[in-house]
């Protein structure tokens, strides 16, 4: 659906993510049925049939599994994982949730090795 959105409107992308993981922790929405993620899609102002029809797209299914494919050559394997890049290099800094308190330093010291 991110994929999707990204193709039909790029500035929404970010947005829309945030707004399918309020749907499914928040408001125990099955995030995985099409009419769900069309009326979050058209919340955002996206024209539903277009966004369905994107969604469905067999081609649209392909980008996915290629973005999942590239999560896995970066080493995702748990949601939420917070990586770290400093040119072509990529580093695991987190698997799993973290709160903040634990996540700070972590980044702290990523950042001033990468500075």
């Amino acid at each position: 659906a991110v994929v999707a959105t990204r193709q039909l409107a790029p500035q929404k992308e970010w947005e829309f993510l945030k707004c399918v993981q309020e749907a499914f922790y928040v408001c125990n929405a099955d995030v995985t049925q099409t009419q769900v993620l069309e009326g979050l899609a058209v919340k955002l102002g996206m024209d539903g049939l277009q966004f369905r029809q994107k969604f469905q797209d067999p081609q649209m299914k392909h980008l996915v599994w290629e973005e999942f494919d590239q999560a896995h050559r970066l080493g995702v394997s748990s949601f939420p994982t917070l990586l770290g890049r400093q040119g072509q290099s990529v580093s695991t800094l987190m698997h799993g949730y973290q709160d903040m308190e634990s996540l700070i330093p972590v980044i702290d010291q990523f950042l001033q090795k990468v500075a």
